[in-house]
């Protein structure tokens, strides 16, 4: 399995499990996921609390995003009206992340292309290689292997918290 995101530097920035989250060059790249103009979907966001689509999906909202819940099997979660399928969402999301099987994943990712979105982070759980790969044939920015909530807008892709742990040789 592969441990990192797309580009190419010496410098390799290691998320609080030990997962290779991005490499050096790549920070600006992965602050694009996480501007808070970004209209950002939620694929498997659910009404069990108990679940990370419900976590996400609640954090990302919280956190000041204009935010769309998709997911076949709901009307509504929380009170916002749910999306059964990315193409039915009013307007189109600046950055999908995938809280699914990693199958469905692979389905969403080639929908983003019909559609034209051009970044997708995939959960930790919800990333496949088939995915990882199509993401980057296609001219997709993808993350994988680091966790929107926790790396992301928690703040461990900030320098002052995760400093790069090492360098590659060269």
């Amino acid at each position: 399995m592969r441990n990192f995101i797309y580009g190419k530097s010496n410098l390799l920035y290691i998320n609080i499990n030990g997962c290779l989250i991005m490499k050096g060059d790549e920070k600006s790249s992965v602050d694009s996921f996480l501007d808070k103009r970004n209209v950002i979907a939620v694929v498997g966001a659910t009404i069990n609390k108990k679940k990370f689509g419900y976590k996400v999906y609640k954090a990302v909202k919280e956190s000041g995003f204009k935010v769309y819940p998709v997911n076949p099997k709901y009307d509504r979660i929380d009170g916002d009206r749910c999306y059964a399928s990315l193409k039915e969402i009013p307007e189109r999301p600046d950055v999908v992340i995938t809280v699914v099987p990693p199958k469905v994943t692979e389905e969403v990712v080639r929908q983003c292309k019909e559609l034209g979105i051009s970044r997708v982070w995939m959960q930790p759980g919800s990333e496949s290689e088939g995915a990882i790969s199509y993401c980057e044939r296609n001219g997709i920015k993808v993350v994988h292997h680091a966790c929107f909530v926790v790396d992301g807008l928690r703040g461990t892709f900030d320098e002052g918290i995760f400093a790069p742990k090492w360098e590659l040789p060269k």
